[in-house]
């Protein structure tokens, strides 16, 4: 679903576990969590039924490194010979202790690699996302914030009325609500979340923060 001119949204509308996927198209395109595998195929045609052609996509993105997350980077780097970026603090938890997440949903663990750390920022084709690092959900999360278009791509962090769940391995309630008062004052007139249905509009984005922070301040 296009939004913008260069931006695409890829809302998640089943039954199981699987995250929303944002693509920004450029000359070449960038992917924010592909998500399971088990969902990849219905993502490549919604990308193909959008004029796009997933051999360009050159950058695939992790807000983290949860397997509904990230699960199909692999399949799409042979696709598209994209780099893989996800933030160094997440690859550390994901190379030494996300086995416990993965065995507690019944998964087999993939050692996977990336192809760069994500730091303040990332630069594609003259358009700038910057990388906030955002723990809670899991130690190295993060949410892009595309400034010019007051987009925030939140991952698990927050979604519409909710926020991610810490109680996974990994997770931290405090810091957890630190990050959501970091964000929370950002310029932001569109938020895509890593789950459920975007917020569109800043006040009812202030709405939204407004009503998580009541909740955070008693949570756990």
């Amino acid at each position: 679903m296009k939004l913008y001119e260069n931006l695409y949204w890829y809302e998640y509308k089943g039954f199981k576990n699987n995250c929303n996927a944002i693509l920004i198209k450029n000359d070449s395109h960038l992917l924010i969590d592909p998500g399971h595998i088990f969902n990849f195929e219905n993502l490549f045609q919604e990308i193909k039924r959008d004029g796009i052609d997933s051999k360009e996509i050159i950058t695939i993105l992790n807000t983290h490194c949860h397997p509904d997350h990230c699960e199909s980077n692999e399949i799409l780097q042979k696709i598209s010979r994209g780099k893989i970026g996800m933030h160094e603090i997440e690859y550390d938890y994901y190379k030494n202790d996300a086995r416990l997440l993965y065995e507690m949903f019944n998964m087999p663990f993939q050692d996977s690699k990336v192809d760069f750390y994500l730091k303040d920022s990332i630069e594609h084709n003259g358009l700038k996302l910057e990388i906030i690092h955002t723990p809670g959900h899991s130690p190295g999360s993060v949410c892009f914030y595309w400034r010019k278009q007051r987009v925030l791509i939140s991952g698990d962090l927050i979604f519409e009325n909710s926020f991610g769940r810490s109680d996974l391995p990994g997770g931290n309630p405090s810091l957890l609500q630190t990050s959501v008062k970091n964000i929370s004052n950002l310029d932001i007139e569109l938020l895509l979340p890593g789950h459920g249905k975007m917020v569109d509009g800043k006040k009812n984005i202030q709405k939204n923060f407004d009503f998580i922070n009541r909740i955070l301040k008693n949570y756990p």
